[in-house]
């Protein structure tokens, strides 16, 4: 039987400096593709960067709700950018509400909801992080993708 990694942060460490280890490990262990997440603009970017080198290495891009007073509006552009220009991005994430480490929720809001619009643009999955949010979470998914 062959396993999937459907969420690892491979750009941390110890992954990835060394990387060609952690592959062999997983292999093992019969895990046969990864899925590295993003969390910002910069982990995004390096995993496309580790994607395109390992052929069982997959990625996401996003900005985490943890992440969203640290980066600008602005990125969710980028982060389309980057979309345009590589075939192993999966989905849109992580992404979501966190009101358990921050509370700037008018922030994550404007986040979440402008990534959910991105992956729907896309035809892209979204990868939901939600902590102490899960009522908003629930609602913004609702009013965006029109479900009662």
């Amino acid at each position: 039987m062959s396993l999937i990694d459907s969420h690892c942060h491979l750009y941390y460490e110890p992954f990835v400096s060394s990387i060609e280890q952690t592959l062999e490990d997983c292999k093992k262990f019969n895990i046969s593709k990864l899925l590295s997440i993003g969390v910002n603009l910069k982990t995004s970017e390096q995993n496309i960067i580790l994607a395109n080198k390992y052929k069982n290495i997959f990625c996401t891009i996003g900005i985490h709700p943890n992440e969203t007073n640290k980066s600008k509006i602005s990125d969710i552009e980028k982060l389309e950018l980057i979309y345009n220009k590589n075939n192993k991005i999966l989905g849109i994430g992580e992404i979501g509400l966190d009101y358990f480490r921050s509370n700037n929720k008018a922030d994550q809001e404007k986040f979440f909801e402008k990534q959910i619009l991105l992956a729907l643009k896309l035809n892209l999955p979204i990868i939901v992080h939600t902590r102490d949010a899960e009522d908003d979470t629930i609602r913004i998914l609702k009013n965006i993708l029109k479900i009662n």
